[in-house]
């Protein structure tokens, strides 16, 4: 199917979709209408490529939006990484405690995703998961005894709370790549 055929067929599921919608449906108040929710990524993405053809002026807010969904997910890693190695115990660590200094560490991060994932961004929310994960997986391999994960007992403190994170976005219906290469130590991680 050539470039023409499948704009047409864009065009017409466009136009279909805009006569079921209801005017209230366009509203610029950030709640989700049900004609929303029931369009796929592509059929958004379509969507978006119309609106900014037709509305061009647009285009600078598209693009500042843009910017603020796309995560680097390395650069975004590391920072967790950093976070979650800055993290030194206080007194004895209990099994309790460890855990949930480590999750106010994450928590921030599985806001943001869950955010994001709730008002469609999902590939950015899966990059933030995908992010919170690599950022446990480097921590894996630490020594250093003044470290809480350390005292909490590595690996498999950290694995634990991977699995946390996975749970968590897979019943969000994120989509995850294989993390095979990254992260060969998890045998229990499968690609969603």
């Amino acid at each position: 199917m050539g470039p023409e055929r499948r704009n047409a067929n864009a065009r017409a599921g466009l136009l279909t979709c805009g006569k079921a919608a209801s005017r209230s449906a366009w509203r610029h108040d950030g709640v989700v209408r049900p004609w929303k929710r029931q369009l796929s990524d592509g059929e958004r993405s379509v969507l978006l490529s119309e609106l900014l053809v037709r509305h061009p002026e647009l285009a600078a807010e598209a693009e500042e939006i843009t910017s603020t969904l796309l995560i680097a997910e390395k650069d975004l890693a590391d920072e967790i990484t950093a976070g979650l190695r800055a993290l030194r115990p206080s007194g004895p660590v209990s099994v309790d405690a460890g855990p949930a200094r480590v999750l106010e560490v994450l928590q921030p991060y599985i806001d943001d995703l869950t955010w994001r994932k709730e008002r469609g961004a999902r590939r950015a929310a899966a990059d933030i998961a995908i992010a919170v994960l690599l950022g446990l997986y480097e921590c894996r391999d630490d020594t250093d005894e003044d470290m809480l994960l350390v005292r909490m007992g590595l690996p498999s403190a950290a694995d634990d709370l991977a699995r946390t994170v996975y749970k968590k976005a897979t019943s969000l219906h994120l989509s995850l790549p294989s993390l095979a290469d990254e992260c060969p130590g998890w045998e229990w991680y499968e690609e969603s």
